[in-house]
């Protein structure tokens, strides 16, 4: 049976360990702008398999904590100039907290890079870009939904 402080624990985590996201922009005279963005998603994990209690904060695997920025910035009528930087945090995730083994807090790496691109784009030409992108198919292969 779960004492009281787990009770207002578990109340406080429910209300807390909700996704939460972030957009906040800046815009100059000449057409320009840039953003900053992210997006939180933690998970609290409680195990106690009668012997041993572990309690851990963690990432959510499914979407991990990330944050991010892009600048547009207008040179002409026909083209607009771009750039976006996206990086996931690199907090401990979900999937590898188990009872027996705890990784750490923070475990960043290059890996954790979603989004590094310049763009160009043109009214006569579309556009073009150049560096690395997160596609909708990146971890797929990690999910078992059986």
């Amino acid at each position: 049976m779960l004492r009281q402080p787990a009770h207002i624990l578990a109340g406080l985590v429910l209300a807390l360990a909700t996704p939460a996201a972030a957009d906040i922009s800046y815009h100059n005279d000449r057409g320009g702008s840039i953003s900053f963005y992210g997006h939180v998603s933690p998970a609290l994990t409680f195990v106690d398999d009668g012997v041993t209690r572990t309690d851990t904060l963690a990432d959510n695997s499914h979407s991990k904590a990330r944050i991010g920025f892009r600048a547009l910035q207008d040179l002409d009528r026909a083209r607009r100039l771009g750039f976006r930087f996206e990086a996931a945090l690199g907090l401990r995730p979900s999937e590898d907290v188990s009872q027996n083994d705890l990784p750490p807090v923070l475990a960043w790496d290059l890996e954790d890079i979603r989004w590094v691109d310049l763009h160009l784009r043109t009214a006569h030409h579309g556009t073009v870009f150049l560096g690395q992108g997160s596609m909708s198919s990146d971890g797929v292969g990690r999910i078992d939904l059986s």
